[in-house]
């Protein structure tokens, strides 16, 4: 029991002269209070600074990345060999670019409804001119609605929906309307039209050779009719 007594009393001098070294009342309300408030004026000073620490790397790479962000809102225009078509205009990723002829050369002819199944060819800027694309050629029409649709020679350019990857030309003289675009700027593969002066000459020569056969007819039945009559007279 002696000894029980000498222990305990030999661990409480020893806390007491740490406390003592510490200069921390054992038992006073004031330690838990002193604690708390050295860990809230850590944490006030550590946890700013681990924040700064942390978004440094962001704010970095972000500022890094934002030109290659920025050229990559730009479009590219480029240009194919087509097997069937030859050479035709398509986007960065190969996609047929197409034109149609009720744009003409000016004004947007694909309403809403229509631009459902063939998208604007849009860019934030003016779009990247690839090798044997002409630059001069390339522009920007305003849609209105804060979207800028591609321009080449005049025509805006657009896409079909139906022309799931690069290469494909499913849009191709579609409706006698949708053509895809030569490096000249100009619609790939659509029949010849006529002039009017050929349409005329046409028309006059078709004219001549009616009369021609009318008149050839009306000689056969002439010659018809002499024979008839004499074939009558001898037998008599």
């Amino acid at each position: 029991m002696n000894d029980i007594v000498k222990t305990n009393s030999f661990n409480q001098n020893l806390l007491l002269d740490d406390c003592a070294l510490n200069r921390i009342p054992l038992g006073s309300s004031g330690l838990l209070s002193q604690q708390a408030s050295l860990t809230r004026k850590n944490q006030e000073v550590l946890f700013p600074m681990a924040r700064v620490k942390l978004l440094i790397p962001y704010t970095i790479l972000a500022l890094l990345l934002l030109p290659a962000i920025a050229q990559a809102q730009v479009a590219v225009v480029s240009i194919t060999e087509n097997l069937d078509l030859g050479p035709i205009l398509v986007d960065g990723e190969g996609r047929t670019l197409y034109l149609t002829l009720e744009d003409g050369s000016e004004g947007a002819g694909c309403d809403e409804a229509c631009a459902r199944y063939w998208p604007r060819f849009t860019s934030q800027g003016l779009p990247e001119a690839s090798t044997g694309v002409n630059a001069d050629l390339l522009g920007l029409q305003d849609m209105g609605d804060g979207t800028q649709q591609i321009t080449y020679n005049g025509w805006p350019l657009y896409y079909f929906v139906h022309d799931r990857g690069p290469g494909v030309t499913r849009g191709q003289a579609s409706a006698d309307l949708w053509y895809a675009v030569s490096p000249t700027g100009e619609p790939v593969g659509m029949a010849p039209q006529a002039s009017d002066q050929e349409t005329s000459e046409a028309s006059d020569k078709g004219a001549e050779a009616s009369a021609g056969s009318e008149a050839d007819s009306m000689l056969s039945g002439l010659m018809d009719e002499g024979e008839t009559v004499y074939s009558r007279v001898c037998a008599s």
